[in-house]
């Protein structure tokens, strides 16, 4: 009888939150048996049950005895498939503990066996698509936890991180960075981001997906220096790197480990397919003041990310290249400098070697296999006197101008006074 089964759901939620040693793992079959049946209240004690008794924290005054119990009961419960999608089915029923803790079980399996978990997820893939789905709950304290779920669940599996991206995650994720940074920005933004970042990175199918939806125009408005005041300088400052590191993962190339008939695998084409994506949004330009206005001096992590996208964008793109070597970048007081000057210019006065490896980064990525670039930046090394431009230091050389005319600063010729002093 219904009235009956949860009573005794009820008994075991409470001896399972105060001493769950005495739950034997033999009920947890039984228990999981009361998940499929539709009664929201069932499965909301339930879920509480399990919660419970895999927790490696409950009991609180035995953290051994706690963990040993844990272990015990997540093996029992992962003996086969049919538990994982049990839970994860759950997330069809519309109240918000049932929810909550099917989340809450599910990361604490996740966090005990995430490879097995994720095995068995790829065997039922409408579980994944149901946890995808509560990224559109409209209540905060789900979507925020499924944020954390979809995070855990898709790490390092690009077959899960497909079939997440494949279930609209992208404009879900999207959606709700706008909608936290119109309400004045959280933690959720970054959440949100990171999780972007793990589904494209080293995911041809899921970067090529992200480039062709519009999703890189809807990042760039997050990217102004500017800013529109709607978030603190602190949070406008995190969550533009955030989003440089959702950029660098859509060029990153496939997982290393992925095998060469695996789907991540399959598509070459997908990173310079988005490299063109980039240029043709205009972040090129965009990234690269990040990385070197004055405005973010005292934004290394920034700094860092915007290169590290930046570098990905340049690299084997002739296009993206040409448009850095013409950008000028704003110094303040009216001065401007060359782009690749720049670049040049913080990584000879960076004070460590780490701190040197990201302007570095920007100009390997200009320079390597690219003769067009090399050529542009041999040239500089020509004496142009200040003021002279470098298509009028180019008709007068080699004579390079009067005897007496000071030198503009170039690229080669800052490389050739690095080397020399």
């Amino acid at each position: 009888e219904p009235e009956a089964r949860l009573e005794v759901l009820s008994s075991l939620k409470d001896i399972s939150s105060s001493e769950p040693l005495l739950v034997s793992a033999s009920l947890l079959q039984s228990v999981l048996g009361t998940l499929s049946q539709g009664d929201e209240e069932a499965a909301r004690d339930a879920l509480d049950i399990l919660v419970n008794l895999t927790d490696p924290k409950t009991p609180a005054g035995n953290r051994e005895t706690a963990q040993d119990k844990s272990d015990h009961n997540i093996d029992a419960l992962l003996e086969t498939a049919e538990p994982v999608g049990a839970i994860l089915g759950t997330l069809e029923l519309r109240d918000m503990f049932v929810r909550y803790n099917a989340v809450q079980l599910m990361l604490v399996i996740l966090a005990a066996s995430r490879g097995r978990v994720q095995g068995y997820l790829l065997t039922h893939p409408m579980g994944v698509a149901a946890a995808t789905d509560l990224l559109s709950d409209s209540r905060e304290v789900v979507r925020n936890d499924a944020l954390l779920l979809l995070a855990e669940i898709t790490r390092g599996s690009a077959e899960i991180q497909k079939i997440v991206a494949f279930q609209g995650a992208f404009d879900r994720l999207l959606d709700i960075i706008g909608e936290e940074v119109e309400g004045g920005g959280s933690v959720i933004v970054d959440d949100a981001l990171g999780l972007t970042a793990t589904l494209l990175r080293g995911n041809p199918s899921n970067q090529r997906l992200f480039a062709e939806t519009g999703c890189v125009e809807r990042l760039k408005p997050l990217l102004d220096i500017a800013g529109d005041g709607k978030l603190a300088p602190a949070q406008t400052s995190t969550a533009q790197a955030c989003v440089c590191r959702a950029l660098s993962a859509l060029v990153d190339g496939p997982m290393p480990d992925a095998p060469q008939t695996h789907p991540s695998a399959a598509d070459p084409t997908a990173a310079a397919s988005c490299r063109a994506r980039l240029g043709a949004c205009g972040m090129v330009p965009i990234l690269a003041r990040l990385a070197t206005h004055p405005a973010t001096a005292t934004e290394s992590a920034l700094r860092q990310a915007a290169m590290c996208a930046l570098a990905g964008a340049l690299a084997h793109d002739e296009r993206n290249q040409r448009a850095l070597l013409d950008l000028k970048i704003e110094l303040g007081g009216g001065k401007t400098e060359d782009a690749a000057l720049r670049f040049l210019t913080l990584c000879l006065r960076a004070s460590t070697r780490a701190a040197a490896e990201a302007p570095l980064s920007v100009l390997r990525a200009v320079l390597r296999e690219a003769p067009h670039a090399q050529i542009h930046l041999a040239a500089t090394l020509a004496p142009i006197p200040t003021g002279v431009s470098a298509a009028q230091g180019a008709e007068a050389a080699p004579g390079g101008g009067a005897d007496d005319a000071r030198l503009a600063p170039s690229f080669a010729r800052t490389v050739v006074s690095a080397l020399v002093a």
